[in-house]
């Protein structure tokens, strides 16, 4: 048993983007509630990733990604990370096109569940 934290180097870098993804999804949180149409949600996502492609998480995230294809305790783990913004783009994807009858049932509501 370890007293560090973090016992390895990976629990260390989800734990900071973990940190950095909720305070990035609860930073946007308003404006991707306060979209209403497609072409207002289209341009706040791509400021979104404008803004993630200048800080440097983009490429971050890419790399945790691509370590976590021969890591197969660290792909979960990301796949963790992303989920809550999964969530919040079809979340909100679904509102602004209801008006329009495009939207679809949720991913998961309409995905197969495991034999």
């Amino acid at each position: 048993m370890t007293d560090r934290p973090f016992p390895t180097l990976d629990d260390l870098l989800i734990a900071a983007l973990e940190h950095a993804s909720v305070e990035r999804l609860e930073r946007y949180a308003d404006d991707i509630a306060a979209t209403s149409t497609l072409s207002e949600l289209l341009a706040l996502l791509e400021r979104i990733y404008a803004d993630d492609r200048a800080s440097g998480f983009v490429r971050i995230v890419s790399e945790m990604v691509a370590g976590s294809v021969a890591d197969p305790e660290l792909g979960p783990r990301m796949v963790a990370l992303v989920e809550p913004w999964l969530d919040a783009t079809e979340a909100a994807a679904e509102r602004v096109l209801a008006p329009t009858g495009l939207a679809r049932q949720s991913r998961r509501a309409s995905s197969p569940s495991p034999p």
